[in-house]
């Protein structure tokens, strides 16, 4: 359970540190334990530039008997992604079993074969489909959403209004690329603004269906420098089925009563059916976040609550705090009926347990728990809190075992 919840950890200290726990206290992992947790490793992170600089210069160290260098080299360049990862791997002095590796392949050019094809294709049982991934002219720094979720009269779905900040590097550039999937766009309303205010208004929207990549084409060159984004859109909340992903509805029966909860699944790339992102990993941002709903209704996000505004029609406006810079997938929100739903909260309300009120007394046992492992945790990996809550919700029929999103895990 400790290396499913660190495999997914974005922090690079928090994986370095896990590494010289595994290398150094022998006590606590088995040689066979070693081997596990280093192959997981290599073979999740290996994308981010801090881990796989430590693993280079550090190889001989890191590394379990029971792995040849062979091995480690083959899942290095099996599990870098950029070609400046790759340079660097041909590049590092680690010892001469390294070269020989190099040397006792067939041929350099089968190496180059593996290496573009890891880095450009993923491959499953069905087919070989290439990833195509978004330019790197234009990245996000800033997300402000605000949702208006609609979920009476079976009435479910979801309008949203986006200001992205972001920051566009290169110069003779007149589109911008961004993830869109099965969302309606409102496209008079798309605007590009400056930091003098000037606003550019696109001449065109192009989708490709296939790779969910919306081009927002201008028609002059936008010079390099930081702009707003502003986009307005209006999305399905799909019924509960974890390929769709996005916003789903989860029905559920409490106390003989029928009801429903929407809450997103984002994991691997559902972010881009909840509003237009730049919907990968490592393209990370902070996230301001606020939702507006019927007040029978509560709503809850990887931040604390801020504020709750109240409108007429029985409406309010739950405003989340600023998140820390993060990946589009690990954006959290759930809207629940407020009736149906207890939680159990420390002290200062900083953890929380939510469930269906029938089950309440059974979650005791689990708050005990959490309110004991996240010290422990922080003491273990010697880190300190990246968020300041860390709520836990129990959904009916979630379709997987859990998610590990900051600020807000969810559970089956």
């Amino acid at each position: 359970m400790l290396l499913k919840s660190l495999s997914c950890s974005e922090n690079s200290d928090i994986i370095i540190n896990y590494l010289n726990i595994t290398t150094f206290n022998t006590l606590l992992f088995h040689e066979k334990e070693r081997s596990f947790i280093i192959k997981s490793i290599l073979d999740k992170h290996l994308n981010n530039t801090l881990i796989l600089d430590y693993i280079l210069n550090n190889f001989e160290t890191i590394k379990a008997k029971s792995f040849t260098t062979t091995t480690i080299m083959k899942l290095i360049l099996r599990n870098v992604f950029y070609d400046k990862q790759i340079d660097k791997a041909f590049k590092t002095d680690i010892n001469m079993g390294f070269l020989n590796l190099l040397l006792n392949l067939t041929t350099l050019v089968n190496l180059h074969i593996i290496l573009i094809t890891n880095s450009v294709f993923c491959t499953n049982k069905t087919d070989n489909l290439k990833i195509i991934r978004l330019p790197n002219n234009t990245v996000p720094l800033f997300y402000n959403i605000s949702l208006l979720m609609n979920l009476e009269e079976e009435n479910f779905t979801f309008h949203g209004e986006s200001n992205i900040e972001i920051e566009i590097r290169y110069a003779s550039l007149n589109n911008i690329s961004l993830h869109s999937k099965e969302l309606e766009l409102n496209e008079m309303a798309t605007k590009l603004i400056n930091v003098n205010g000037t606003v550019y208004k696109p001449t065109e929207h192009s989708h490709d269906n296939k790779t969910d990549i919306l081009t927002l084409n201008f028609k002059n060159a936008l010079s390099p420098g930081f702009y707003t984004l502003n986009m307005k859109f209006a999305g399905i909340i799909n019924e509960n089925n974890i390929s769709e992903s996005g916003f789903i509805m989860f029905p559920y029966t409490n106390k003989g009563k029928n009801n429903t909860l929407v809450a997103s699944y984002s994991e691997p790339k559902g972010a881009r059916r909840m509003f237009p992102c730049w919907d990968e990993p490592a393209l990370k941002a902070i996230f301001n976040i606020s939702i507006m709903h019927h007040v029978k209704y509560l709503a809850l996000s990887n931040m604390p609550l801020v504020q709750r505004e109240f409108f007429e029609n029985d409406m309010t406006c739950t405003y989340f705090n600023i998140s820390p810079i993060m990946s589009t997938y690990l954006v959290e929100i759930i809207v629940f009926p407020m009736i149906d739903f207890h939680h159990l909260s420390n002290e200062k309300e900083t953890i929380n347990v939510w469930c269906r009120s029938s089950l309440i007394s059974q979650m005791t046992f689990m708050f005990n728990i959490t309110e004991m492992v996240t010290p422990f945790l922080i003491q273990y990996i010697n880190n300190s809190e990246k968020v300041p809550k860390m709520d836990h919700f129990i959904i009916p029929n979630f379709p997987v075992k859990d998610m590990e999103h900051w600020g807000l895990i969810t559970y089956k």
